[in-house]
């Protein structure tokens, strides 16, 4: 009996199951719904005011974390790690290298040290989709403004064992690390799938950031290194995004 009772569920579900899914698309498409966000990100930037007098183009890795309700407002927060290696030249080693950035090491050989952009970005953000009919009421315009911090610095690479010039704190004379306050705006379109399988957003991003300087020295300019400044980043995002939607209203928001 346990067996027949297990084998006529097995059949129900089978049974049921595309007509569950069917529903389940139907209610994506005609309805707005909640649904919580986690996505991963890619962007890539162009630096402008202060800080592209210190870096070119930069890549940005992040994630996400958000929820857009049932008026298909949204918000949230998020993350990101910037790196690149496209540094310009400020001669902040001259005074202690032979020319280069190419020190002279504690064994006597010389070391070529190599400088990299890092840094990363936190936000809280709040946004509002514009939904179309078309493909679906859970997708469209996205506009978001996010506020949070800015922070980066000039990472000096090399065999550090062997060269005390910038270990031990010394780096820290060099490094320009600056941070601050980050206005975050964005402008996109989001994607979400009556299949829920493919979830995706793209867009232009422009960070405004008010910095100043972080180290109480800069080294070879013998000066304070916590000079104000406006720090700016504008890039492309995209982003892959895992769904999971709790709620749905009968109401139609179309423009």
């Amino acid at each position: 009996m346990a067996m027949k009772s297990i084998v006529k569920i097995l059949v129900l579900a089978l049974f049921l199951g595309p007509f569950a899914g069917l529903k389940a698309q139907s209610l994506l498409k005609d309805s707005v719904m909640g649904v919580w966000m986690i996505s991963a990100h890619y962007s890539y930037q162009l630096p402008f005011g202060d800080m592209a007098e210190r870096f070119g183009g930069n890549s940005a890795l992040g994630g996400m974390l958000g929820f857009k309700n049932g008026k298909n407002w949204m918000y949230g927060v998020e993350g990101s790690y910037l790196f690149g290696n496209n540094v310009k030249d400020l001669g902040q080693l001259e005074n202690i290298s032979l020319g280069s950035n190419v020190l002279i090491r504690t064994d006597g050989r010389i070391e070529s040290v190599f400088l990299a952009e890092r840094g990363f970005t936190i936000q809280g953000f709040l946004g509002k989709m514009i939904a179309f009919k078309k493909p679906n009421v859970n997708s469209g315009i996205v506009l978001k403004l996010g506020v949070g911090a800015l922070r980066h610095k000039i990472r000096l690479i090399g065999d550090k064992e062997y060269i005390p010039q910038i270990t031990g704190g010394y780096e820290k004379g060099y490094d320009r690390l600056t941070s601050g306050i980050l206005l975050a705006p964005f402008i996109g379109y989001q994607f979400m799938s009556t299949s829920r399988l493919l979830n995706f957003y793209g867009g232009i991003e422009f960070n405004l950031a008010f910095t100043k300087g972080r180290r109480a020295w800069n080294f070879d300019q013998n000066a304070p290194a916590d000079a104000r400044r406006t720090d700016m980043l504008v890039g492309f995002k995209g982003g892959w995004i895992i769904t999971k939607y709790v709620a749905y209203t009968e109401k139609y928001y179309y423009y």
